[in-house]
């Protein structure tokens, strides 16, 4: 019996890491896992009203630095006031907006997100880490 339930519990926190951007499950997360959430999951969770797109004021709920109107800005590359899905995918890296997000974010300059800085807004809407 015991050994059932030692599996089942491996099993579930199995499960839970493949929801995070934890992958290495370090109780951090590095700026490639950053990243890679980013691309994956930062798009749906941004466009809160689930249209395709992400809006300025959509962005200001995620981006709260000095230069969020930039960081809009150089991803909206079609200038129609709004971010698609493929300018978001094709952009975040090559604009330096997710380095930039992740510098803001990383507030004790580790080079990385720890649970206490991971639960700041606006980035604790965006991940959700178990550890």
């Amino acid at each position: 019996m015991n050994k059932l339930l030692c599996l089942l519990a491996a099993v579930m926190l199995a499960g839970c890491a493949t929801n995070t951007p934890d992958r290495d499950n370090k109780a951090k997360v590095s700026y490639a896992e950053f990243v890679r959430t980013m691309r994956a999951e930062g798009f749906a969770k941004t466009d809160k009203n689930h249209d395709g797109f992400i809006t300025w004021d959509e962005w200001q709920q995620l981006d709260t630095s000095p230069d969020a109107r930039r960081h809009f800005d150089s991803l909206d590359t079609d200038n129609d006031g709004k971010i698609s899905a493929d300018e978001w995918k094709a952009g975040l890296e090559k604009t330096g907006v997710s380095m930039s997000l992740f510098k803001q974010l990383d507030t004790d300059q580790s080079g990385y997100l720890g649970p206490t800085e991971l639960k700041q807004r606006p980035v604790s809407g965006l991940f959700q880490l178990n550890f």
